[in-house]
């Protein structure tokens, strides 16, 4: 009886369809809980493209009717669109920005407030994509990362009205209409697709590479009546939830290219059930006062629950553990109900938000601009380091882009090396390896050995995870194991020809030594063990392969979580990583090489990390790699062990 006055009470809303709010609470649910990290849903992130999907069939379904009916302005539609989207918005990122100022470090606060104006200006999701990737470990440290999706919604509003109105005025007929956004479909999925393989990241927030999912779901405008069978319909309604629950349980963007191909799955999914859910039964269920009650609000849990996660997880410092994750699930619900009850539906309504349309266009533009002043100041001053104590602050003025340089200077230099000096007398010393190679270089640098010896480097990206892979595990290596390749193809060739560089025969057989150092991948363990064990039967030098070394953050973060210097060893203790650990188990295991374990060196004791140097100096200024003073500091111990 209850869920019979609900949905009789729901449908006073002309147009409205309850299962389509239930497709929401899908998408929504499979975003947080892939964020917060719940097994079994691997792929929750494609409820951003059910998201898109959905919001591309309504937005084009009040346009339509709009043109049709003559009512239809811009004035009206992108006013409607402020009233549903901006107060909320606002609100969340205000919210963020004031309790980040009392948790984040400088660094992470600087880069909160670069993300808040970018955000309040709708391209939030260029300012991402100019930093790391979405799926990249320092994401958990971006508390707006979320509103990349609603920057990419934005600039659709702004986009789509207008192909969408021409077309409208061109032609009444709706399969005239539908082939219209059908090939604007296929012209934008190939792009696309196509781009994925030049930059990936690009292709995941840039608005162009995305406006085909919501165009997919602006179809079903034009063809929701041509399923009138219902048992056709009842099978288009399966076969579209299987098709958004697969990914959501199945995906894994560490074995797929996404978005390109395989969004493209959910997003004909969430399609065929919005085609079809107004004539099948099958779609009560989502239908139901629960499922309805959740996609109602979900733009709200949408927008609350990574910020809180963040921040959450932030103070407690550590991967939260079940029981934190369920406190933040129930914090999430709480403030997201809030949020919708207080701030989102009153301002969606007209009279209750009291304010004329423009009237209301201008408040939130000023208050848009009341939270840009501060966030641009603290973003141009390293996040306000007057916050912390003064011995803390002189560590948080290092300069992480000065360090990222100091990194590569030096192999830059050794790696344009073209062979070893002739008719020297010195030892030739071959270092492969990525940034850890280059971490080694500039500990020999600050030894004095690169002036002893005869050094030259030949770099391997991160991303290629090994200096050897033979040809016929190659295709299987890069496209089915290494989850950096198989999301960045257009980096095989490099890595190929750079592994073919580092092998070079004439370059082996000179060498007296050879250095092997890595950020190495936990899944790629034996096949650097097998190309340690090629190299070394194509050269009589004495090869050493050095262990990763890491703590799981960075000497900054630590002394910032501590917020004091005295017992900080004892402190960063508790962020060993247990991949280093494991991989240099394995790797130690690597016959005819001398392994060197770093980890001996960063943490020489059970209860003593090193996050600072004597003279209080940070050792790391990201997880892996060595500021200027930790590569000296370090040096004067490991130096020893190399020769």
């Amino acid at each position: 009886m209850g869920d019979k006055v609900f949905f009789e009470r729901k449908q006073v809303k002309v147009g409205y369809r309850p299962d389509i709010d239930g497709i929401r609470a899908i998408a929504v649910l499979s975003v947080i809980f892939y964020h917060f990290g719940i097994p079994g849903f691997s792929g929750g992130f494609t409820g951003v493209d059910i998201f898109f999907v959905i919001s591309g069939y309504l937005i084009t379904n009040g346009i339509v009717r709009g043109v049709d009916t003559g009512k239809f302005t811009f004035g009206d539609f992108y006013i409607r669109r402020t009233r549903r989207l901006i107060p909320a918005l606002l609100f969340t990122i205000s919210a963020t920005y004031i309790a980040s100022l009392f948790i984040l470090s400088p660094k992470d606060l600087a880069s909160l407030s670069g993300s808040t104006v970018y955000a309040l200006t709708g391209i939030s999701n260029i300012y991402f994509w100019m930093q790391s990737g979405y799926f990249d470990n320092f994401s958990s440290l971006k508390p707006l990362l979320h509103t990349w999706s609603l920057s990419v919604e934005l600039q659709f509003y702004l986009l789509w009205p207008f192909y969408l109105i021409t077309l409208c005025r061109k032609t009444r007929n709706n399969a005239a209409r539908a082939v219209g956004v059908i090939v604007f479909i296929v012209l934008f999925a190939f792009l696309s697709i196509w781009f994925i393989n030049v930059d990936s990241s690009g292709a995941f927030y840039l608005t162009p590479f995305r406006m085909h999912e919501f165009a997919i779901g602006a179809v079903g405008v034009f063809v929701s009546n041509v399923l009138r069978n219902k048992k056709i319909n009842g099978l288009a309604y399966l076969t579209g939830m299987i098709s958004i629950l697969y990914p959501i349980f199945y995906f894994d963007i560490k074995s797929i290219v996404f978005p390109g191909f395989y969004a493209l799955i959910p997003c004909v999914g969430t399609m065929l059930l919005i085609i079809s859910g107004d004539k099948t039964k099958f779609s009560e269920v989502l239908a139901h006062r629960l499922p309805n009650y959740i996609g109602e609000i979900s733009y709200s849990l949408y927008l609350v629950h990574w910020p809180v996660y963040v921040l959450s997880s932030y103070i407690i410092v550590f991967t939260p553990d079940t029981n934190q994750i369920c406190w933040m699930l129930a914090l999430t619900v709480v403030l997201s109900i809030l949020l919708y009850h207080c701030i989102e539906k009153p301002f969606r309504s007209v009279h209750k938000a009291r304010l004329s349309g423009p009237s209301f266009s201008l408040a939130c533009t000023l208050a848009a601009i009341v939270i840009i002043v501060p966030s641009a100041s603290s973003w141009a001053n390293n996040g306000w380091e007057w916050r912390l104590p003064e011995e803390i602050r002189m560590i948080n003025q290092l300069d992480k882009k000065d360090a990222f340089d100091y990194t590569w200077v030096e192999q830059r230099a050794l790696a344009q090396k073209s062979g070893f000096e002739k008719n020297s007398n010195k030892t030739k010393v071959l270092v492969i390896g990525d940034s850890q190679s280059a971490d080694l270089i500039n500990m020999m640098q600050e030894s004095g050995l690169i002036e002893k010896e005869d050094v030259v480097a030949r770099t391997i990206y991160f991303d290629c995870g090994s200096n050897f892979v033979e040809d016929n595990e190659s295709e299987k290596y890069f496209t089915k194991l290494n989850a950096r390749t198989i999301a960045k193809p257009e980096l095989i060739p490099i890595c190929k020809s750079q592994m073919q560089e580092a092998m070079n025969p004439d370059l082996l057989r000179q060498a007296d030594k050879v250095y092997i150092a890595f950020l190495y991948q936990p899944n790629l363990v034996d096949y650097v063990i097998h190309g340690v064990e090629k190299l070394h039967s194509m050269t009589d030098a004495k090869v050493f392969l050095i262990g990763r070394k890491n703590l799981s953050k960075s000497s900054i973060e630590i002394v910032n979580s501590f917020n004091r210097i005295v017992g900080v060893e004892r402190f960063a203790t508790q962020f060993r990583d247990e991949d280093t650990y494991s991989i240099n188990k394995q790797l130690a295991a690597a016959p005819g090489v001398k392994f060197i374990n770093m980890m001996n060196y960063i943490c020489p004791k059970k209860d003593k990390c090193l996050a600072l140097t004597d003279d209080n100096k940070p050792v790391f200024y990201d997880p892996p790699h060595l500021t200027k003073f930790g590569a000296k500091y370090l040096a004067e111990k490991i130096m020893p062990q190399l020769q």
